[in-house]
């Protein structure tokens, strides 16, 4: 079971920055991260749409230039970064991935141009919006994309199937049997998000789940490790 450091790895270091994807990458198989567009046009990591949860300033994210950006502190000291910056990070990791989610379809074509030019060796594209994935489908079909849904496993399957995708990231919760049933029956990879415990992981374990996404990777991976010793 894939495990995905969720906006890095937010439970130890400032998520979606550099510091936050290398301690994701140190531990999981991918890092996730988020992006949206400045307002010129830099595709940047960022959650919200707006920079006060995480920086403490006020402002849209499309509002400010990528200058301005990076004179926000995001956590500890750490810059508000540049996709491209964080691709040539995970480039830098054997065997490891990054996991980009579209915030905003109007980011496609940017990130599109990013991974033209810079690519690590294990690419997922994911969004809650089928036209950012089908405008990535059509820009770079090679890349595997999966859908984001917090809800409506049916709908979320349909839509996956639709566009094309490989997977489907699918918020835990009481539906979880049925969502990784309908997902395996459409062959697809289902993915729980996000998940921060054990329990939670021996569940998407037992599910046949390809993944989770967590913001504690090194703790998820401390789990598998210890799972898969044999009994002594």
């Amino acid at each position: 079971m894939l495990i995905i450091g969720h906006r890095g790895a937010r439970a130890r270091e400032p998520e979606n920055t550099v510091r936050g994807v290398r301690e994701g990458l140190k531990c999981a198989d991918f890092a996730e991260v988020d992006v949206r567009l400045s307002a010129d046009g830099v595709p940047v990591l960022m959650h919200d749409a707006t920079v006060e949860r995480t920086t403490g300033e006020a402002g849209h994210v499309r509002a400010l230039t990528f200058r301005e950006l990076r004179t926000l502190d995001a956590g500890r000291g750490e810059r508000v970064p540049a996709l491209e910056t964080v691709l040539a990070v995970a480039a830098s990791y054997p065997g490891k991935g990054l996991c980009i989610e579209i915030k905003e379809p109007c980011a496609v074509a940017a990130v599109a141009a990013a991974l033209h030019r810079i690519r690590p060796d294990r690419v997922l594209v994911t969004s809650f919006h089928p036209n950012a994935l089908m405008g990535i489908r059509r820009l770079l079909p090679g890349i595997p994309i999966g859908i984001i849904a917090k809800k409506g496993y049916r709908e979320a399957v349909a839509t996956a199937v639709e566009v094309g995708a490989s997977s489907l990231f699918y918020l835990a919760g009481e539906d979880d049997a049925a969502a990784a049933a309908a997902a395996g029956e459409a062959g697809l990879e289902l993915f729980f998000w996000t998940m921060n415990d054990p329990a939670g992981w021996e569940r998407a374990a037992a599910l046949g789940a390809a993944g989770v996404v967590t913001d504690d990777p090194c703790r998820a991976h401390a789990w598998q490790a210890e799972r898969r010793r044999p009994d002594e």
